[in-house]
C-alpha cells in the first residue's frame, strides 16, 4: 500500500481542514511522524485507518467518537484518502456517524456513517461502491488483512508494541505469514523435506 495523500476535517483535535501530501514527505522512501505529545500524530494514523476500515485503531474509542468537539456545529467530520492498494489507485471518501444541526427546527439529528470508493482509472475517478459493508470486503480483500491486523502489524498505535512482542510466538507467526506471504515458502520447505524423505529411502 502507498499513501499518496490525506484530507480531513473536524477529526480529533483538528476542527480545521488539514492536508498531508505523502507523496512529497515519501520522496526518499521513508518518513517520520514526530512531534511532542498531543501534536496530533495519533490523529493521523486514526484518519488513514478510518478511511480504510470505517473504525480507528487502539483503546482510544471508536469511531462514533471520532468528530471534533471544537468544530461548528454543522461541520462534517469527513476524511480523505489517495493511495494505491494492490497495485490500483482509490480515493477513499468516509464520514463517521455525528449529531448534526436539523434543517428545519432547532436541535440536532444523527447523520449515518458514509462511505464513498472511486477507483482511479486512466486519471479519472471511478465509482465503486457508497456501501460501507462492500467497502469494508474490498479493502480487506485488496490488503488481505482486517482492521486488527493492521493496527497491529502495520499501523501499531502508540503503546501497543508491547501487545504485539507479549504475543504468543503462534500469533506473531500468523499475524507475519499473512503480512509477509511466506506460504509460499512454506510449501517450498515442505516439498523439499518430502524429496528428502523420498531420496533417503
Amino acid at each position: 500500500m502507498q499513501l499518496h495523500t490525506l484530507t480531513f476535517a473536524a477529526i480529533g483535535p483538528f476542527r480545521d481542514e488539514q492536508h498531508i501530501d505523502f507523496g512529497q514527505l515519501a520522496a526518499g522512501g521513508l518518513f517520520l511522524l514526530e512531534g511532542p505529545t498531543g501534536a496530533g500524530k495519533s490523529t493521523v494514523i486514526d484518519a488513514v485507518v478510518f478511511a480504510l476500515y470505517g473504525d480507528v485503531p487502539g483503546d482510544r474509542g471508536s469511531a462514533k467518537n471520532l468528530r471534533c468537539d471544537l468544530a461548528p456545529p454543522a461541520r462534517a467530520p469527513r476524511v480523505f484518502l489517495d493511495a494505491t492498494i494492490g497495485g490500483r489507485r482509490f480515493h477513499l471518501t468516509r464520514s463517521p456517524g455525528w449529531e448534526r444541526p436539523k434543517k428545519r427546527g432547532t436541535g440536532t439529528t444523527r447523520q449515518q456513517a458514509s462511505v464513498l470508493v472511486q477507483e482511479v482509472v486512466d486519471g479519472e475517478p471511478v465509482h465503486l461502491t457508497n456501501r460501507l459493508d462492500e467497502a469494508g470486503h474490498l479493502v480487506h480483500d485488496l490488503l488481505g488483512m482486517c482492521l486488527g491486523q493492521v493496527t497491529q502489524v502495520v499501523m501499531l498505535p502508540q503503546g501497543r508494541f508491547q501487545d504485539f512482542l507479549r504475543a504468543t510466538s503462534e500469533d506473531r507467526h500468523r499475524l507475519l505469514q499473512q503480512l509477509f506471504r511466506t506460504r509460499r515458502f512454506e510449501q517450498v520447505e515442505l516439498w523439499l523435506r518430502q524429496r528428502r524423505t523420498e531420496l533417503h529411502r
